[in-house]
């Protein structure tokens, strides 16, 4: 648990700090906000879109990214493990209420740097800006793609970001990842289903097993990632979202509605999670036409140039 502290202060304080390496490369906001107009790429600015936004319609973004969000924060194993080992009642709904607060922060931590780097390339393409910087030249990003576009972050932690602070920001990731899968193999599945009497050590052992043969694993799956070109990712998200709503309810209805027990609860969560598979498979099998119906759509994504 410390642990966990430790990297999140880390985040918090690289996330802000890149933030303000980036705001200095680009000039600060206002110069952020001109070159976006020049490109022609107002809607950056704007979180509130039209509904027939191909990228992210207000519909989308206070419907679906609400019940996403709720399954995320209310039923996520991680999460939840977090809370359930609060010390008390009390400390479980002030570590809530303080990670609520917390979460204010990724949209200046991720989401204002990923627009500065589609900024810095802006300017590169349209004056050449930056052109001269051979290693870190914004012209080669290529972020008008929609694949690189998804890359905008991490483009700019390896263009921008000071040789220290990087290496940093890469192990905290690490470390948090190696944290998660350890603790879901090692409590969820061998202590709970195959070693209910395990010793510490032994579950400590089998942790970090378990987290070197999935980062093995994941080393091995990179090629195959890469030739999916995102599809694989957005494969996964999808399929997410279709569970998602069943989820969502049964956790809603469980706060607000005192009746429903765990039968009604496992019912709805079964019922709706083959309902939404259901969905899932419709919508695969109309793909195409789904696709041909948005104007400036790809396998990958819309098209943000």
């Amino acid at each position: 648990m410390y642990t966990d502290v430790l990297q999140a202060c880390i985040f918090v304080l690289g996330g802000l700090g890149g933030l303000a390496i980036a705001l200095q490369r680009v000039g600060g906001f206002g110069e952020m906000a001109r070159t976006l107009q020049r490109a022609g790429l107002d809607q950056h600015l704007h979180l509130v879109r039209p509904v027939d936004d191909v990228s992210n319609p207000t519909t989308g973004i206070f419907s679906g990214l609400l019940i996403a969000s709720v399954w995320y924060w209310c039923v996520d194993q991680v999460i939840v493990q977090r809370v359930l080992s609060a010390r008390s009642l009390a400390h479980a709904r002030a570590g809530c209420a303080a990670t609520d607060y917390a979460k204010l922060l990724p949209p200046l931590m991720m989401v204002v740097p990923g627009i500065i780097a589609r900024a810095l390339y802006e300017r590169c393409r349209m004056d050449g800006t930056g052109a001269e910087q051979l290693d870190g030249c914004w012209c080669t990003a290529r972020l008008n793609e929609p694949d690189a576009a998804n890359a905008a972050y991490p483009e700019l932690i390896v263009r921008e970001f000071p040789p220290g602070m990087v290496g940093l920001m890469i192990s905290a990731m690490v470390c948090a990842m190696m944290s998660s899968l350890s603790s879901i193999f090692t409590v969820d599945v061998y202590h709970r289903f195959l070693r209910p009497d395990a010793s510490e050590r032994e579950l400590l052992w089998c942790g970090r097993i378990a987290t070197a043969a999935t980062c093995v694993i994941a080393l091995l799956w990179l090629p195959v990632i890469s030739q999916q070109r995102g599809e694989f990712y957005l494969i996964v998200q999808n399929a997410s979202s279709h569970i998602a709503p069943a989820l969502a309810t049964v956790v809603l209805l469980g706060i607000m509605w005192p009746r429903v027990n765990s039968r009604a609860a496992f019912a709805g969560l079964l019922s709706g999670s083959v309902l939404g598979l259901a969905a899932y498979g419709v919508n695969l099998a109309f793909e195409h036409e789904c696709r041909a119906a948005v104007v400036g759509t790809t396998i990958g994504g819309p098209q943000l140039a």
